[in-house]
């Protein structure tokens, strides 16, 4: 039910064309470059051009039993918009590619990730009830070793109305559709498919006392799951003084992945010991009932928030094994089948504390605290949990005379990752970063020089658990001290 808009081109808030751009060069042969060109005409029409590359030589270690974590991504954008009497049209279209090797889910050497999407969208964003409608298409590819292990093509439409009754309703309401298709080397033969058509309703409605209520739901029908209700409620208060009280509670559902459903290839164990992987079409959804509770007070110069949450969620699917490897002389419980399955609920709870505060005219410091707790109730299924505690404090200051600085500190605690009932962690750490800029140019067309050192004081630490040792090239590198110089600008 939430309609994000991208931001427009810059044209169009601009009085005529400029171009952007950024440039990082750094340590481990790195780089990492931008270029964003727009422009806008007296007929209402309006573009903007990107173009993007990131790449590392990595910083691993290469040969038989070592993983170099090099990769390279070419971005390619186009944005254009077209005024009409009562709306605008806005094409946007896109193409990315990357060269990397996948270790942690899949261990594909050398694989290449092709994704490019094309939407028309129609808006009506000056209109007091607004249409709004879409379409688009995307496809993802992913190849590696002359194989496909997965070609999603999806077809998507949308139309959505805003209608205002009186002074206290505001109704938001439309209809979806969506096309899935899956090519792949790794699945079943033939083709797979699923379409999913959906309808949604909300109601913004104004309560006495300065109290605000959000009634919704949505209803999908899908190929692989039948019929799906997911409704929402949601109650705003303003309690004065700047401060504001929300609750909310709302279900949804997640479709099982494709990969899940139709997977039928084989994966390395060890040297020279491979296992199966078999899909399960009849899988169910995964459901999700949230509760959240946030608090928010503004500031004279900043604000202070607290967010909570709490989430049940069900039909949580893993792979579980089906046949095993004959013992001796593999260890007993050694899986020769794996077969994915809903095998486990949980409940999810924590809160997030977040500020913002300018503790002088040319220095700002933002605070962020987050506290996450999962509980499966199935303690055998593979994936990965979230660390309990997260921590970032940061400083930007104009320090005057053209130059400016940023000092950040991140904590992270133990991040764990379960491989089919073994459990292997990544331990917490905390690293910092700095960033030193000069303004070379001021103004309306800035020109900024700036040196940033990520990882400041070389904690080695590992930000991925590292999955059981069996043989296999290393998954997990440290991270280590990386320089960059960073040139960016307009004109």
């Amino acid at each position: 039910m939430i309609n994000i808009i991208t931001k427009a081109p810059d044209a169009l808030t601009t009085t005529r064309s400029n171009l952007s751009f950024r440039t990082v060069l750094g340590g481990y042969k790195s780089d990492y470059d931008e270029l964003l060109a727009s422009g806008k005409d007296d007929h209402g029409n309006a573009f903007a051009f990107g173009f993007g590359y990131n790449h590392t030589g990595g910083f691993g270690t290469a040969g038989a039993t070592g993983m170099l974590d090099n990769y390279a991504v070419t971005l390619l954008t186009f944005d254009g918009e077209h005024k009409l009497a009562q709306g605008r049209l806005r094409l946007q279209a896109d193409y990315a590619q990357s060269a990397e090797n996948l270790f942690q889910v899949l261990y594909l050497m050398g694989s290449h990730v092709t994704t490019s999407s094309v939407s028309l969208r129609y808006e009506q964003p000056d209109v007091q009830d607004p249409l709004m409608a879409r379409m688009s298409y995307t496809n993802f590819k992913l190849t590696s070793m002359s194989t496909t292990p997965d070609e999603t093509h999806t077809f998507e439409g949308e139309v959505q109305k805003q209608n205002h009754l009186g002074n206290r309703h505001t109704l938001v309401y439309g209809l979806s559709w969506s096309h899935t298709v899956l090519h792949s080397d790794i699945s079943y033969p033939g083709e797979h498919y699923q379409d999913v058509f959906g309808a949604y309703f909300q109601d913004e409605w104004k309560l006495p006392q300065r109290w605000i209520g959000y009634l919704g739901f949505r209803i999908d029908d899908a190929t692989l799951l039948g019929t799906s209700f997911s409704p929402r409620i949601s109650i705003l208060k303003n309690l004065g003084n700047r401060q504001t009280l929300r609750f909310a509670y709302g279900t949804s559902y997640q479709s099982p992945p494709f990969v899940n459903s139709y997977i039928d290839t084989v994966f390395p164990l060890a040297p020279g010991l491979t296992a199966s992987a078999l899909g399960n079409p009849k899988l169910k959804s995964i459901t999700l009932d949230g509760f959240e509770l946030d608090w928010r007070q503004e500031l004279s110069k900043g604000y202070v928030q607290i967010n909570s949450y709490y989430n049940s969620i069900s039909n949580i699917i893993g792979p579980i094994p089906t046949a095993f490897q004959p013992s001796p002389p593999y260890p007993p419980g050694t899986p020769a089948t794996l077969s994915y399955v809903n095998l486990s609920d949980a409940t999810s709870y924590g809160l997030e504390v977040d500020s913002a505060l300018k503790l002088a005219r040319n220095l700002d410091a933002h605070f962020n605290y987050a506290y996450n707790y999962e509980h499966l109730q199935n303690v055998a299924i593979a994936g990965a949990f979230a660390p309990n505690h997260m921590l970032n404090m940061a400083f930007d200051a104009d320090l005057g005379r053209r130059w400016e600085a940023f000092l950040g500190a991140h904590l992270v605690g133990t991040t764990s990752v379960n491989s089919n009932g073994v459990i292997t962690s990544a331990p917490a750490y905390i690293n910092m970063d700095i960033r030193l800029g000069y303004r070379l140019r001021e103004g309306k067309e800035p020109l900024t020089l700036a040196l940033v050192v990520h990882n400041l004081f070389a904690d080695h630490h590992i930000e991925l658990p590292p999955p059981p040792t069996n043989g296999l090239p290393a998954q997990v590198t440290p991270l280590r001290t990386v320089v960059y110089i960073t040139l960016s600008g307009k004109f």
